[in-house]
């Protein structure tokens, strides 16, 4: 059965392919001894195909949004049951994670900040010579005018 490209989908299809190979004549005698016989097999096959065609519809109804929603959703119901969200295939971050991508991002961030810093830095000290010269500059201007009052 062809399935949509959701968590979701994957994993209908995988626990299809289970059942499908528990129905094997050669797996099957290893199962009946823990009562798992070929109705139920045929029984998960069913259900999967139930619900892969209520995602079908979902979607049909609801489109992409509806995936997004149905992720959120069991997030928060299932928030104290992290493995229970990793069945469904929706991945869960523990504390204090940062994925490759945030963190390449905060070290870029970093590197402009400092590169920025450091013209800031190049800046003042090639522009401070040139203030203090235009100070001192100023200052013998200043005493040069003062000698010239002086001597009137």
């Amino acid at each position: 059965m062809p399935y949509a490209n959701s968590r979701v989908s994957d994993y209908l299809e995988h626990s299809e392919l289970m059942f499908t190979n528990a129905k094997d004549k050669t797996i099957l005698p290893l199962l009946e001894r823990h009562n798992v016989g070929a109705e139920r097999c045929d029984l998960g096959l069913s259900l999967c195909g139930d619900a892969y065609t209520w995602e079908k519809e979902q979607v049909k109804l609801h489109g992409e949004q509806f995936r997004s929603e149905f992720i959120g959703i069991c997030r928060i119901a299932l928030k104290d049951h992290p493995q229970l969200l990793e069945k469904l295939g929706i991945v869960v971050y523990t504390k204090g994670y940062v994925s490759a991508k945030s963190q390449a991002a905060a070290e870029e961030k970093k590197k402009q900040e400092a590169l920025k810093a450091q013209e800031a830095q190049e800046a003042q000290e090639t522009h401070a010579p040139r203030d203090v010269q235009a100070e001192q500059e100023v200052q013998v201007n200043q005493e040069t005018k003062k000698k010239h009052k002086s001597k009137k």
